[in-house]
């Protein structure tokens, strides 16, 4: 999976999959191993649902994303407001 999370951050494609039964689509910008040694992607929700009903940034558990898919379609800039080092992930394995 490392290998397809850093060619979509890498490539600026969008993610598109399923999370706790609702669509999502998102703009990866960091994919690494969670402080409990979870393998997760943190993203700019743009698109689908959520269970609070916001889109923005989320941290996302790997494991439990259905339906992953890597658009041909990409997303122009890392948004502003992104830091990188994500402090919740050790390793960070990539980002933009």
């Amino acid at each position: 999976m490392d290998q397809q999370m850093c060619a979509a951050i890498g490539g600026r494609h969008y993610l598109t999959f399923t999370y706790d039964g609702l669509p999502r689509e998102i703009e990866p910008h960091a994919h690494g191993t969670s402080s409990t040694g979870k393998e997760v992607v943190r993203g700019f929700q743009t698109a689908g649902q959520s269970s609070s009903g916001e889109l923005g940034w989320r941290m996302w558990t790997v494991a439990k994303m259905e339906l992953l898919s890597v658009s041909s379609a990409t997303f122009a800039e890392t948004r502003p407001d992104y830091r990188r080092g994500d402090r919740q992930m050790h390793p960070v394995h990539c980002e933009l």
